[in-house]
């Protein structure tokens, strides 16, 4: 299930993580002012904005939990296959990365499977191989919550 360039509130995979998981005050009222600037709740009391807010995340954080357990899954056969061909066997996974918080045995799994198969696994970072191309958006604020990027560094490491 992907997410629309348009949908509302834009809110990030680590940033529902953040809501949903960590109760963090500051990403949840980031959330509520995107909310808020949608235009449906405008003038809505802070109870409502915060019930959306919470519920969007619910929602972001659930698909990309179910993307995690597919790609795992998808990762997991095709390491098995690897495991019966012939020679050294490398895998390259070139992604942006997910949550797995929720998905470490699945991981654990692909990476011990791959461990006793001689099966290398790389990883390429994804975000690394694209740039933003200007684009005329319609005039709605990207709400930045503070800390976000000391925050994002900190789960990388």
């Amino acid at each position: 299930m992907e997410r629309s360039a348009f949908e509302c509130p834009d809110i990030s995979p680590y940033q529902a993580f953040l809501i949903a998981s960590r109760y963090d005050a500051e990403a949840l009222q980031a959330a509520m002012i995107e909310v808020k600037y949608c235009g449906e709740v405008s003038d809505a009391p802070q109870f409502v904005l915060e019930a959306r807010a919470r519920g969007a995340a619910q929602s972001v954080l659930l698909a990309e939990e179910s993307r995690t357990r597919d790609t795992m899954r998808e990762l997991n056969i095709l390491v098995r296959r690897m495991a019966m061909m012939p020679g050294q066997r490398t895998l390259v996974v070139v992604s942006p990365g997910f949550l797995t918080f929720n998905s470490l045995n699945n991981v654990s799994e692909v990476t011990e499977r791959a461990l006793r198969s001689n099966v290398i696994i790389n990883t390429l970072d994804a975000r690394g191989l694209y740039t933003v191309l200007p684009v005329v958006m319609p005039a709605r604020p990207r709400v930045k919550f503070p800390g976000a990027t000391k925050m994002a560094r900190r789960c990388s490491t």
